[in-house]
């Protein structure tokens, strides 16, 4: 007897899901922020530091939800660029660079997070480096600044274009 072939999975399906992973955990993380609070400014550095030993256990659960946050937004960018090319195949260069910027986004957020979480690191059983924490938290904030703003934008403009242009998914 021939193997059946193995389905492949829904793609429409698998992109909601993520999706929607994508919402929960960003209602997860915000609320999170909320119960951290604000961080003290850079120039505070025993504030910084005193921010990081309170808070630590939290920074690093909020790195590990951003973690699984970033894999939900890789099924949901791969996922969306499956739908758009399928509608509009002339629409894939958008598509792709949509795509192309999500990864790079994921990619500096895992390093911003990781500068923040080796913040919350520091403090563990250690006596605080107010420099080092001071330095990762730059980094961190530079990550998250301009450079994830352009991403974001590039994200946004190419995906809002498919989606108006290709009619593939609803316009809200």
């Amino acid at each position: 007897p021939v193997p059946s072939a193995i389905r492949s999975p829904d793609v429409k399906r698998w992109t909601g899901i993520a999706a929607a992973g994508v919402a929960a955990l960003l209602i997860t993380e915000f609320i999170l922020h909320q119960v951290v609070g604000p961080r003290p400014e850079l120039d505070q550095s025993k504030a910084l530091a005193d921010f990081f030993v309170t808070h630590h256990n939290m920074l690093l659960t909020l790195a590990l939800i951003d973690t699984v946050l970033m894999a939900n937004i890789i099924v949901f960018l791969g996922g969306f660029r499956q739908i758009i090319t399928h509608a509009r195949h002339d629409l894939q260069w958008i598509a792709d660079i949509t795509f192309g910027a999500g990864l790079v986004f994921v990619a500096i957020t895992m390093v911003g997070d990781a500068m923040e979480a080796g913040s919350a690191l520091d403090v563990v059983r250690l006596t605080p480096d107010a420099s080092a924490i001071r330095a990762l938290t730059e980094g961190h904030a530079v990550m998250f600044g301009a450079t994830g703003c352009v991403l974001l934008a590039v994200v946004s403009g190419s995906s809002a274009y498919t989606v108006l242009a290709s009619r593939a998914l609803p316009r809200w």
